[in-house]
């Protein structure tokens, strides 16, 4: 969770009123990259307000991978990848967002 606007405004009232930028860094605990890149987004933008976050939009269908693991169930990730032509990191993160384990099941491989 980002610094509200309220804190925001008030850094640069410290500023206006003559504080030095170390001053305000320790007077109000924030860092000195924070403080910089409020001033860049107040003379750029012309507002304090916290930006949007940016939504992820994901390329792979969870029904498709599943239905291309079941199908191909030995496997690797690279494989799988060229296989529904995304990259690696991709099959990677969305494993994870699955919660499905990275490794092969030898036992499915066995019955085969």
């Amino acid at each position: 969770m980002g610094y509200s606007e309220d804190l925001r405004i008030k850094v640069l009232e410290c500023l206006n009123k003559g504080m030095s930028a170390k001053e305000v860094i320790h007077f109000l605990g924030i860092s000195k990259r924070t403080l910089y890149r409020w001033l860049k987004q107040k003379r750029e933008i012309g507002h304090l307000k916290r930006k949007k976050p940016i939504r992820t939009v994901f390329k792979i269908d969870p029904e498709v991978l599943q239905s291309a693991i079941s199908e191909n169930c030995g496997m690797y990730q690279k494989d799988l990848a060229n296989h529904l032509q995304v990259s690696q990191s991709g099959i990677s993160r969305a494993f994870k967002r699955l919660k499905m384990t990275q490794k092969k099941d030898q036992n499915l491989q066995r019955t085969l």
